[in-house]
């Protein structure tokens, strides 16, 4: 799928030092009822079977373990608040079935997810604020909007979900493709996963095969990613982010610290770059 970019600059107040901090540190108080917005914007359930288009579970794909019921996931850079970033509910057998997005700890988009005809569907949401309800971005807002295939303008919307997936995996049960549609059928994003020992490479792609993306993973024992390198135009001279991880009781990290490697006078040092923090339900 084609996109295009949108650039929507905001004006910043100019304030005092301390008060900028606190203003950057500190999530602006709601002037709404957040989860009046976020029922209000969620869509109607999807049918949650057959599942005949996707063999494995998304908590198998997402590497949880266990009935898991819920992820609320917060990020919290050096010196910053922890803000929440999304949230996610699935049912019992681990199919996604909602997700919550936010943008600087408001809630953007609500998703529901489900199945048509076999088919991985999915619906979403945007949350529409008045002014005034938020405070404005900080700095420059991209917004990614797909440019419509001419192939496809007269092809009918299923108007029972917005986007459908393919999955495929390999004999031990990994995934290595994922692909994305439109309810015209118009082709989207293509993910492709290759594996080598404890390494995983993620190449993201247009429609039409223009690479967008290549990320290689490495992995510990658990599956938990221990070193990110994301290759530009460019594959040599790739600093890693390193990772590392604080498990409950389910072998599932609820804490995980990312770190980058630099050299400090001739002195090999980790700088934190930010900290993801997961609270994780489980059912009975």
């Amino acid at each position: 799928m084609k996109y295009f970019l949108l650039t929507i600059a905001c004006v910043l107040l100019t304030v005092s030092a301390p008060s900028a901090q606190t203003k950057r540190n500190t999530p602006a108080k709601p002037k709404v009822d957040l989860a009046k917005k976020i029922a209000d914007a969620t869509p109607a359930a999807l049918p949650q079977g057959p599942r005949t288009g996707k063999p494995r579970s998304d908590a198998q794909d997402e590497n949880l373990r266990g009935k898991v019921k819920s992820v609320i996931e917060y990020s919290q850079e050096p010196g910053g608040a922890r803000v929440i970033d999304h949230e996610k509910y699935f049912d019992e057998d681990g199919y996604l079935i909602r997700e919550i997005e936010y943008d600087e700890a408001y809630p953007s988009s609500v998703t529901v997810w489900g199945f048509v005809d076999g088919v991985r569907v999915s619906k979403t949401n945007e949350i529409e604020y008045a002014k005034g309800e938020k405070p404005p971005p900080r700095g420059q807002e991209l917004l990614e909007m797909p440019i419509p295939d001419p192939m496809y303008a007269n092809v009918p919307s299923d108007p029972r979900f917005d986007s459908r997936y393919t999955y495929k995996y390999d004999d031990q049960g990994r995934q290595i493709e994922l692909r994305n549609f439109q309810s015209n059928g118009q082709p989207g994003t293509v993910h492709v996963f290759l594996y080598s020992g404890n390494a995983r490479d993620q190449r993201d792609y247009e429609s039409d095969g223009t690479e967008l993306s290549h990320t290689q993973y490495m992995l510990d024992t658990n599956g938990n990613t221990v070193e990110e390198r994301m290759f530009g135009s460019s594959e040599s001279d790739v600093v890693p982010d390193l990772y590392s991880h604080q498990l409950d009781s389910q072998g599932n990290w609820i804490v995980e610290k990312v770190s980058e490697k630099s050299t400090v006078r001739g002195k090999s040092i980790l700088k934190p770059r930010w900290t993801t923090y997961r609270t994780i339900t489980y059912y009975p």
